[in-house]
């Protein structure tokens, strides 16, 4: 898309044109974040993990900084690891008072985003999920200053379901592994087999 908008520029506008104003995006991690420990291998099966979501984001800011040179808007992040919520929620009021940050992408667990959530609840941020699946979320946990990029696990399993089900294999087979979230995952799939008419053996 960024291709496109500058190829329709009209004639003497500058596509490198002096930014007019800028817009200040924040990023939050844990540094030692869970989801992203070295799992080993099983049955001599090495697993790759996909790693953290951060060159995305920066594929995304580069996107945005083609088409910020059209619309004279100046785009940039400011990156930051917290050991604790309360590291992530200070850093966070730091951006909004020093660099006027109102919109922070959070690769977080959900409970350490749902946390990070209600210590800011009364401050403009609006932070954006970029790695939580869990349905919690968006259900009981769902709180006004969070917006979610990624997909919920009720989304993922609907999505393998119905792909299953175009395929008329109705009876699948599901192994589970012992972590909460293995658990939670297995959830979703039954709820979605039941909408779709399959059955899990």
């Amino acid at each position: 898309m960024a291709g496109l908008a500058l190829l329709s520029l009209p004639r003497g506008v500058r596509a490198d044109a002096p930014a007019g104003k800028a817009m200040r995006i924040g990023y939050v991690e844990l540094a030692d974040d869970p989801r992203y420990a070295d799992r080993g291998a099983l049955s001599g099966i090495a697993f790759t993990d996909l790693g953290r979501p951060y060159l995305g984001s920066q594929v995304a800011l580069a996107d945005a900084q083609a088409i910020g040179r059209v619309v004279k808007v100046e785009f940039s992040m400011e990156k930051a690891a917290g050991k604790s919520v309360a590291d992530l929620a200070q850093q966070v009021s730091r951006w909004l008072s020093a660099e006027d940050i109102h919109f922070v992408l959070a690769d977080l667990p959900a409970a350490t985003l749902k946390d990070l959530a209600r210590r800011l609840a009364s401050q403009p941020v609006m932070l954006l999920n970029v790695s939580a699946p869990d349905d919690s979320l968006r259900a009981e946990d769902c709180a006004a200053n969070v917006l979610h990029t990624y997909p919920s696990q009720a989304m993922l399993a609907d999505a393998l379901l119905q792909y299953l089900a175009s395929k008329e294999w109705t009876q699948i087979l599901v192994l589970q592994g012992p972590a909460p979230e293995d658990a939670a995952q297995v959830a979703a799939l039954e709820r979605s087999a039941k909408k779709f008419r399959a059955r899990i053996v």
